[in-house]
């Protein structure tokens, strides 16, 4: 089972918001992981090993999947699309 985001490999387009704020939060989730397992309640708690992989491993992992005909991850197609959207913006002039 698969999914690729539409016209991905041809015209990417600005990500969903979801997409962005999903990937967005995984450097705060790491956070917060690592202060709970330093907790005494939840540090034993296996529920936290299951997050920490699922921010640290699986989602890298998916983001970093080639995307259809073209070579480029999601990674790569996400700074693409906001590099171009940055190009001929304003110069702080």
């Amino acid at each position: 089972m698969s999914t690729i985001p539409a016209n991905a490999d041809r015209s990417p387009r600005p990500p969903a918001r979801e997409f962005t704020a999903l990937v967005d939060l995984a450097d705060a989730e790491l956070l917060k992981i690592k202060e709970a397992e330093r907790s005494r309640v939840l540090g034993a708690d296996p529920q936290v090993a299951v997050f920490r992989e699922f921010w640290s491993q699986t989602l890298p992992t998916a983001l970093s999947v080639r995307v259809g005909a073209t070579r480029k991850s999601l990674t790569d197609l996400r700074e693409q699309v906001d590099i171009a959207h940055g190009l001929g913006g304003e110069t702080g002039v």
